[in-house]
């Protein structure tokens, strides 16, 4: 997979919050404080437009997720921006340099960069599954 398959992702992403923006903070209003649409929404503008200004700066895989992740952080509240954005970075981290030397050919880095991801959000200190 390229840059592009990547980025489209992000887009499709962003394209799919923003439509059910309404319904996500409605689900959240039964259990929280009913921002979690508007706030995930907002954070995926953001992102479309930090992959926009970022140039030959995000022209890898990793170098997406990366700014995803860090975007998240910076523009989603609450508790959603660091799990999400975390899950984001350390998958990009994770793919890493277009030239990965392997470990195990493509589709273990695949699998790499998705456990990575899921992983991160376990690790943020207060996680119940925080490992060492």
């Amino acid at each position: 997979m390229d840059a592009q398959v990547f980025r489209a992702w992000i887009v499709s992403a962003a394209g799919v919050i923003e439509a059910n923006r309404d319904h996500l903070t409605q689900l959240d209003a039964a259990i929280g404080d009913a921002d979690h649409g508007i706030n995930l929404a907002r954070g995926f503008t953001a992102v479309l437009g930090a992959l926009d200004a970022g140039g030959a700066k995000v022209a890898t895989p990793g170098a997406i997720l990366t700014v995803t992740g860090n975007t998240l952080i910076s523009k989603v509240g609450g508790a959603s921006g660091p799990l999400y954005g975390v899950a984001f970075r350390r998958a990009g981290k994770a793919l890493g340099d277009p030239q990965y030397p392997g470990r195990g050919g493509p589709s273990r880095r695949h699998r790499d960069y998705f456990d990575a991801g899921a992983e991160g959000p376990g690790k943020l200190p207060g996680s119940a599954q925080r490992r060492p």
